[in-house]
């Protein structure tokens, strides 16, 4: 990155700016250059550089459109805001393929992928409303159930963390959860051809 990405999108001026650069004819954004910095020290706020970096990424990610809100709140260095719009976009989207939208959190996932398997008959006897796959042998039948306990845990976890608390939470946090949160979305889809 060039030294102008590491001025804070902010604005932020260090006290010692000025003092730094009489004593030691260095200005805080060198130091910043120099080490590398991700984000103001001052705010937190994501360095130009560092977006640029992190919209590469996820743009080889095929983060999918839904999700460009999520992604600007994030470029502005809104962390907390960043996920909480992404959990509503999935949360949203498993409402809208399973019609349970009267459900929330954890009861969602619960009723979204229930289903029912009869092993005398070897056939699904009452299929989920969202449907990974055809079910048609352990293999599948593990791979639905493991992604229900996955979705399981992260709405228990952080979706209620979330959803429900003044988090404050760093920008490693949100730079991670943003694409576990995507590959959800994908994944409920994947028996839509357009996502295969």
């Amino acid at each position: 990155m060039a030294k102008r990405d590491y001025k804070c999108i902010n604005k932020c001026i260090f006290m010692e700016d000025k003092d730094m650069k009489e004593k030691m004819g260095i200005e805080f954004s060198d130091i910043a250059y120099r080490y590398n910095f991700k984000v103001c020290a001052k705010c937190g706020a994501l360095y130009p550089g560092s977006v640029k970096k992190i919209k590469a990424y996820y743009e080889m990610l095929q983060i999918p459109k839904e999700f460009d809100e999520a992604l600007e709140l994030l470029y502005l260095s809104k962390y907390e805001s960043a996920v909480r719009e992404a959990i509503v976009v999935l949360e949203n989207k498993i409402q809208k393929i399973s019609g349970l939208n009267n459900l929330n959190g954890i009861k969602l996932i619960t009723e979204a992928f229930k289903y029912s398997y009869d092993q005398s008959s070897d056939t699904v006897t009452f299929p989920p409303k969202i449907q990974v796959n055809p079910l048609s042998n352990i293999t599948e039948r593990n791979e639905h159930e493991g992604l229900q306990l996955m979705i399981m845990g992260f709405f228990k976890g952080i979706r209620n963390i979330y959803m429900h608390k003044n988090v404050r939470t760093t920008i490693m946090i949100s730079l991670n959860l943003l694409p576990q949160i995507s590959l959800y979305y994908y994944l409920i889809q994947s028996d839509d051809p357009k996502y295969t």
